[in-house]
């Protein structure tokens, strides 16, 4: 995949990455809900993934993080980001969990 080149430092929302993953060869995206590109603050870029649930406690949120295999998505994110962005380190990943109610 070649280097995404983008000119807005603010950031986007929904933006999509696509690439093909070297090892196997499948054709991969990802959809941030928001990201910030590599600058001083965060060499490796932000990503934002926002999260809705009935418990976003600290201990809620962990269950559901485990239950949904979190970690494994936000390292497929953080993967395909640092690739899109030609990035020599990962991005920072922040999960941003909210209530329903």
């Amino acid at each position: 995949m070649s280097r995404v080149i983008f000119d807005q430092p603010d950031g986007a929302a929904e933006w999509s990455f696509f690439w093909t993953d070297p090892e196997t060869g499948a054709n991969c995206k990802i959809r941030p809900d928001y990201f910030l590109p590599p600058c001083a603050l965060f060499p490796g870029g932000l990503l934002v993934d926002g999260k809705t649930g009935e418990d976003m406690s600290a201990a809620g949120f962990a269950r559901y993080a485990w239950n949904w295999e979190l970690h494994i998505q936000a390292a497929f994110y953080a993967d395909g980001f640092q690739r899109a962005m030609g990035s020599a380190v990962p991005p920072t990943f922040v999960w941003l969990a909210q209530e329903k109610d």
